[in-house]
């Protein structure tokens, strides 16, 4: 549970962004009303959809993990690209961890979404390399024990 936060930018007019935030789990306050709110989730839904940034682009630029992201089990697992889903949508989505900052008392999670180029396009039907659809960032509160929350 949370407060979502919506804002716009005068240079993505129909960019939905928002920002969702909570109590901080890691205050064991017991009056919740007097907890300060942290950002749980950050995310970027483009429009219209970003041509011309790779997902390449984005792990050079962002400190990120690569070659792993953790589920929601706290599991490892390897590979950075979930795939197609499903193949006939043509969205690609990728997974990682972002790179521990000694700042960040907290990892984070990122998720890209990128719509394929649909191979039975012709040159006027659509773009021809994927388009940045998503970025979802997700703080990963699981590090803390069940009491603490």
């Amino acid at each position: 549970m949370g407060t979502e936060y919506s804002f716009e930018n005068p240079a993505f007019p129909r960019t939905y962004i928002t920002l969702l935030v909570a109590v901080d789990p890691a205050d064991y306050t017991a009056d919740r009303t007097k907890v300060k709110r942290v950002p749980v989730a950050f995310k970027i839904m483009f429009s219209p959809l970003m041509a011309g940034i790779t997902r390449s682009m984005l792990e050079d630029l962002f400190p990120l993990d690569i070659g792993y992201w953790v589920d929601g089990n706290v599991n490892r697992r390897p590979g950075n690209d979930m795939g197609a889903t499903p193949p006939h949508i043509l969205l690609h989505s990728y997974r990682y961890r972002a790179s521990a900052q000694p700042e960040s008392q907290f990892p984070v999670d990122v998720q890209l979404a990128f719509g394929d180029p649909d191979p039975q396009a012709t040159d006027e039907d659509g773009p021809k390399t994927p388009v940045l659809m998503d970025v979802l960032l997700n703080r990963d509160y699981s590090g803390l024990i069940p009491k603490q929350r």
